[in-house]
């Protein structure tokens, strides 16, 4: 009997986007100066920053998978704009500057080293 061979690795609530199933986990995070994301949360994240606690935000991925696709919606509580840099992990046209009680959502791909970014919405919404 021939062995078996792993081509990926994925978790198991990120397979569904391989076959195009409806699998999606969201994970919502408080904001602050400083934002990791874990793709192992789901492939919808949303931070909410509060511009109280920080009116930017450098947004990192350290785990970006060898396949997969990213939604992050960035969002902006309290009184004001929040600045979201994308910096380690994304490649990505530019900053996105919410203001306040608007959200801004990037779509990813993954290229294996970074997530590419697909699109975004043209405004705050």
């Amino acid at each position: 009997m021939a062995a078996e061979i792993t081509v990926f690795r994925l978790p198991a609530k990120h397979l569904g986007q391989l076959g195009g199933a409806n699998v999606l986990s969201q994970y919502r995070q408080a904001g602050a100066a400083a934002v990791s994301i874990d793709w192992e949360q789901g492939c919808i994240q949303e931070i909410d920053q509060d511009s109280a606690v920080s009116a930017t935000a450098a947004v990192t991925c350290a785990n970006v998978p060898a396949l997969g696709m990213l939604i992050l919606i960035l969002k902006a509580s309290g009184s004001g704009t929040v600045t979201f840099t994308l910096s380690t992990g994304f490649l990505v046209n530019g900053t996105a500057a919410p203001t306040t009680g608007k959200q801004i959502a990037i779509a990813f791909v993954s290229n294996g080293t970074n997530f590419v970014e697909l699109c975004r919405t043209s405004a705050a919404v």
